[in-house]
Formats: structure tokens, sequence, C-alpha cells
């Protein structure tokens, strides 16, 4: 498996005091790794909504909450969706992983469902507030 994409996230205090992970505008670092497994080369959308909330499709993501991956290779060619709770750490060979930008251990996410196009997965609601790279594998 190889790293599909990098967006950096930023986590910051909002409304009610929820923290919410907002992606920085404009700002996605798109990194390639070759790939274990032959297929297409997997890509996340480059133009800002390639990382969305799930319920309302913008940019903010609060803890807790199911976010959408939009791209190509993300999942294999037909839709998987996982069976029911607990949800799976990996779903037909995907997996999506929130690192630390400063450095520090990947925190995994529970997917919902996959395929090559798209992927939803829950943020963990221990994530802290602070700057993520978000890898799909």
């Amino acid at each position: 498996m190889g790293t599909l994409g990098i967006y950096w996230v930023n986590s910051t205090n909002v409304q009610e005091g929820a923290t919410m992970v907002r992606r920085l505008a404009h700002t996605i670092a798109l990194a390639l790794a070759s790939s274990a497994q032959a297929g297409a080369q997997p890509s996340i959308r480059e133009d800002g909504t390639g990382v969305v909330n799930a319920s309302s499709y913008l940019a903010d993501i609060a803890r807790g909450s199911w976010f959408v991956v939009f791209g190509t290779g993300l999942g294999p060619a037909s839709l998987s969706v996982a069976s029911g709770v607990p949800f799976p750490l990996e779903l037909a060979g995907s997996r999506v992983t929130f690192t630390p930008a400063a450095g520090g251990a990947a925190i995994e996410c529970r997917l919902w469902y996959t395929m090559a196009t798209q992927l939803a997965a829950l943020l963990p609601s221990t994530t802290a507030a602070g700057d993520y790279d978000v890898r799909v594998i």
C-alpha cells in the first residue's frame, strides 16, 4: 500500500467550545508513494474539496464526526460498506490516518464505506487540536 495524499488540517476552538478540524484553504501538499499493489496511482482531489465534512460538505470537520475523502484509487472498484459497529479501521484494503504535523503517533479513523472515488470515515472524538497530515492508504 502507498501513501495516497497529505492534506494539512488545522483544529481550532469554535462556537460553543466545540473543537473543529479545519483544512487550510487551498493549502494541499500531495505526496504519492509507490504502491506495492498494481493499478491506478491513487490521488485526492486538489481543488479544495478532497476532504470534507460528511453532512455539510464543507471543510470543517468536528472531532467525533464523519468526513468524506474524494479522489481516485481510494479503494476497490465497487462499493464496500462496513457491516456495522464497531466500524473497522481497515475496509477492503483502505485505511485513513491523521498524523500530527509536528510529529507523533498516527490516529486511525474508523471506516464506514470505501470505493475507488470516495470513502467515508469517523474522526475520533479524542483527536486533539493541531495540524495534521491526513493519509488514505
